[in-house]
């Protein structure tokens, strides 16, 4: 497709105003558009915006659903992505709808009561919307946003940027044709004073609105949230988190999809592949590998979603989930009361819908009461045990307050025995393991590994040891 056979896509990206932002070309707020959907998580190649870019010279601007899904069918590329993609839109063209005023009072003749003002006054009353932006835009650029996250330091980064812009000169000159007497200087002074305010206005929301897409970067929310505490989460951060499991899962199964497709390759047979090229005069064209099959993960989960783990559960779960198909095995069961097998909410639904539905307990004959992990090891011995086998993981992930129920740490020790390895993921830190109703004493010696589990660099810990089983 040839990007300049379109007289009326060049049309539209020569506006002296595109809709995407103050002071910007249109492709200026594509790229920007693109920025920020880079730093919410979604991969974009150069290659994709091109196309992003060819897509816009033919939708244009002028109509927001259109422009929409143009773009979406260009850098929307998975149904997570393409989730992002609709919240980053909306959020990207919303704000910028508004430009520096211009023009709020007209002197009649051109030129009229213009001479002798300043550049910024000349531009408020000429109408002058395209260089007012540019002159904008210019000034952002030459100051540093460090500092600003805070409503003082907006404060300052305002005035710093209607300095640049020239509001000394503006209000000089308002003062002097207040002063002047005559009904037109009036005029012009009245429209001045309406157009300095709306561009105060203006730019307290424009610096609000670059700092909020500037953000922070997909590593800058890692580091933050790598050692919060799951259980202290409130909704709006736990929605966060989310984009940020999405991130490391999208890592995690690059990594081991790579390391899995070398396991099935093999690896190089130096010697073999060296007697093979002798009657070649040592060139190897005939390539030996030492091949080694390596199993998808056989893994069976076993979740307490009583109310003082579920966030971590959730969490846990997502992760497991989200991991590739190819890379692991997955059987879950969650308990309160009792225990119940859940792995086919998973096969029908997406994990979030899933996660959220077993925890409610919808669709699942569990009794949401007082916990009691006793009944739950002898529901899992009566329907679990038996396909339990030596290739498998089982995955215990709950604090062990029993309510002072029998523990069962009889039943603990058989699924040690029959499994791979028996690991249990505790929420609680270790100094509360075995006090009150906790049953951890009991437990730990029939586990081959125990680990505290309550923050996100918890978890992305465990499931990289679970990949590398």
């Amino acid at each position: 497709m040839n990007r300049e056979s379109s007289p009326a896509g060049s049309a539209r990206l020569s506006s002296d105003r595109p809709p995407g932002g103050p002071g910007r070309g249109p492709e200026d707020t594509l790229l920007g558009f693109i920025s920020l959907l880079r730093k919410s998580g979604v991969r974009i190649s150069l290659s994709e915006t091109l196309d992003a870019l060819e897509a816009v010279s033919f939708a244009g601007y002028d109509d927001r659903d259109t422009l929409k899904y143009a773009l979406a069918a260009a850098l929307a590329k998975s149904p997570d992505e393409e989730a992002l993609f609709q919240v980053c839109f909306d959020r990207f063209f919303s704000r910028f709808t508004v430009f520096p005023p211009a023009g709020a009072v007209k002197t009649g003749t051109p030129g009229s009561g213009v001479e002798g003002l300043s550049p910024l006054s000349r531009m408020l009353l000429e109408g002058d919307g395209g260089v007012l932006a540019r002159r904008l835009q210019e000034t952002v650029r030459s100051l540093s946003l460090d500092g600003a996250r805070y409503p003082v330091g907006q404060a300052v980064v305002v005035r710093r940027i209607l300095s640049g812009l020239g509001m000394e000169g503006l209000d000089g000159d308002i003062n002097m044709l207040s002063m002047a007497g005559s009904p037109l200087s009036g005029s012009v002074a009245t429209g001045l004073k309406e157009s300095r305010e709306q561009l105060v206005a203006f730019t307290r929301d424009y610096v609000k609105t670059l700092l909020q897409f500037a953000g922070t970067t997909p590593a800058e929310d890692l580091n933050r949230y790598r050692s919060v505490g799951l259980t202290r989460l409130d909704e709006r951060e736990i929605e966060t988190l989310k984009a940020v499991v999405r991130r490391i899962v999208r890592r995690l199964n690059d990594i081991y999809w790579r390391r899995r497709r070398g396991w099935s390759r093999g690896r190089l047979d130096f010697r073999k592949t060296q007697r093979r090229s002798i009657p070649y005069g040592g060139i190897p064209f005939d390539v030996s590998w030492k091949r080694k099959k390596k199993d998808r993960a056989d893994m069976m989960v076993l979740c307490d979603i009583s109310q003082s783990v579920r966030t971590v559960v959730r969490f846990f779960l997502l992760f497991l989930y989200s991991l590739n198909e190819e890379l692991v095995r997955i059987r879950t069961f969650v308990f309160c009361s009792n225990l119940v097998e859940a792995s086919d909410i998973f096969d029908r639904c997406s994990p979030e819908e899933a996660v959220d539905r077993i925890q409610s307990g919808q669709g699942l004959d569990i009794r949401l009461s007082r916990t009691d992990y006793g009944q739950a090891f002898r529901d899992f011995k009566a329907c679990g045990l038996g396909a339990v086998t030596r290739k498998t993981t089982v995955i215990i992930l709950g604090d062990g307050r029993s309510n002072f129920y029998d523990p069962e740490p009889g039943i603990l020790r058989e699924i040690h025995d029959r499994a791979k390895r028996l690991i249990w993921l505790n929420p609680e830190t270790r100094p509360f393991w075995g006090t009150g109703d906790s049953a951890m004493k009991a437990y730990l010696s029939s586990c081959s590994l125990v680990k505290e589990c309550n923050t996100l660099g918890h978890l992305e810990g465990i499931v990289h040891t679970l990949l590398k089983i």
